[in-house]
């Protein structure tokens, strides 16, 4: 029996658009990522969203509540969700990061791991993680349509790890959906729709 999951990404904060590093914060959507995630409710609804599991992060949170009020479906809290922590660049810009840690910045922009920032987690952890979390999450919920709302760092680290990409072979843009298939093993359909936000 076939699961279908739909791994979306939090509305837009003012820190996105400021490249700021979110990390443990919790910030709240602005009003564009309010809308975006209207949006992406109304998308979702038309799956038939059965249960909503989201990051405990208030983006995220808030995101999967305004999907719960356009599915009808439940919101689930999962810690394993939670945003990737990014140590002492948790709240600064990737101008900061690139200007205080030249080199580090370096190997972050093409692989996304944080060499030498100390509290990071490293990009392989965030993939074990997710790769758990989304797991039991699927092994718990056979044959159901299921909406996880989270992260952009997690999104992009679980799915390399589970299609092979590079992390840098895709995005992952602010209320963005993949669809994913489960029967024992992650199947991807499509990584990132196309822009329904414009089509709505």
């Amino acid at each position: 029996m076939k699961t279908t999951i739909f791994l979306c990404r939090h509305g837009e904060t003012d820190w996105n658009r400021e490249e700021r590093f979110q990390g443990q914060h919790d910030i709240e959507l602005n009003k564009e990522g309010i809308k975006q995630s209207e949006l992406l409710g109304r998308e979702l609804a038309r799956h038939g969203i059965d249960v909503i599991f989201s990051s405990p992060k208030k983006r995220a949170l808030k995101t999967a509540e305004i999907v719960s009020e356009k599915t009808g479906a439940g919101v689930v809290v999962m810690e394993g969700l939670r945003e990737r922590s990014m140590g002492i660049i948790d709240g600064k810009t990737k101008a900061w990061y690139r200007k205080h840690y030249p080199e580090s910045y370096r190997i972050y922009d093409k692989t996304r791991d944080m060499p030498g920032i100390k509290g990071a987690e490293g990009i392989n952890e965030l993939a074990e993680r997710a790769f758990k979390t989304m797991e039991d999450i699927a092994r718990e919920n056979k044959g159901k349509n299921i909406a996880v709302i989270t992260h952009g760092a997690l999104n992009k680290a679980f799915i390399a790890k589970v299609t092979g990409m590079g992390i840098k072979d895709f995005r992952q843009n602010n209320c963005c959906i993949n669809i994913l298939k489960y029967d024992g093993k992650f199947k991807t359909e499509k990584i990132m729709l196309p822009p329904y936000i414009r089509r709505l």
